[in-house]
């Protein structure tokens, strides 16, 4: 059994990797989505670390400033996420229709268009925070 297990998992892994069975295409795909939540917190607790030796070597705590430094790395990574996710849905639904090198490009503008929306739409709620400036909503609040 234990032969069984081990030769089905060699048999996928190398399938994944040259594309000739589909399930195990699927299932390296979905292997994607599992390294993201391993990978991501090491990313980000180096940051961190890196941001407080950076002003350690001045003498001051860099705690807040590590943290700060992760999360605006943690924003970047779910908008290119939701780019991603873009991406794969317009290949999805354009590969059996067009070429594939049209469909990459396509897919590809797709994903830059979204991340950069994404970004811009962060960027301007927190100017609107941060600037000190009323927005409409204060307005109609009456502040």
């Amino acid at each position: 059994m234990v032969r069984i297990c081990h030769e089905i998992l060699v048999r996928r892994s190398y399938n994944c990797g040259s594309g000739i069975d589909r399930t195990a295409v699927w299932s390296c795909g979905w292997r994607l989505f599992l390294a993201f939540p391993a990978i991501f917190p090491a990313s980000a607790s180096l940051i961190e670390k890196h941001e407080k030796e950076k002003k350690a070597q001045f003498g001051f705590d860099g705690t807040k400033r590590g943290r700060v430094a992760a999360g605006v790395d943690a924003a970047g990574a779910a908008m290119g996420t939701i780019g991603l996710m873009v991406f794969a849905v317009v290949s999805w639904k354009l590969l059996p229709q067009l070429p594939t090198w049209l469909t990459l490009f396509i897919a590809t503008l797709a994903w830059a268009g979204t991340a950069a929306a994404a970004w811009m739409i962060c960027r301007r709620r927190w100017r609107e925070r941060h600037s000190g400036v009323p927005t409409q909503k204060h307005k109609e609040l009456g502040a």
